[in-house]
């Protein structure tokens, strides 16, 4: 049987009832591809001015436009990211991975800007 998302990562966000400020911890599994992944997109971040730049961009154009859905602004920045850790494995010699293609419908209401199709 197959790894699911869930086994690989999860996600956590204090109750409206608590007093804290607002943060989202994500925790991954040592070892697996969530990990590998998060790891992989933090270095190209890391030594890619271009690609950081046009992250930056589109996660502000992101923040504007899901309007506080975290949903929509995650879903907004798939391809953006597919295509980093596409690019981040080819690199380091690591295998393809098939990633998350969100739904038209999960992206909001207005198309994703140029900046992430044209990098």
């Amino acid at each position: 049987m197959g790894e699911s998302r869930r086994d690989r990562a999860r996600g956590f966000r204090t109750t409206d009832d608590q007093r804290l400020p607002e943060h989202h911890l994500y925790g991954v599994i040592e070892n697996n591809n969530a990990h590998l992944d998060h790891w992989l997109l933090r270095e190209y971040l890391r030594t890619s001015l271009e690609a950081r730049a046009a992250y930056a961009a589109l996660k502000r154009e992101n923040a504007r436009e899901a309007q506080g859905d975290l949903a929509v602004y995650t879903a907004r920045k798939a391809a953006l990211v597919t295509r980093f850790l596409t690019a981040a494995r080819a690199e380091r010699g690591y295998p393809p991975a098939k990633y998350w293609e969100p739904l038209q419908s999960e992206l909001g209401c207005r198309p994703v800007a140029l900046v992430a199709r044209e990098l």
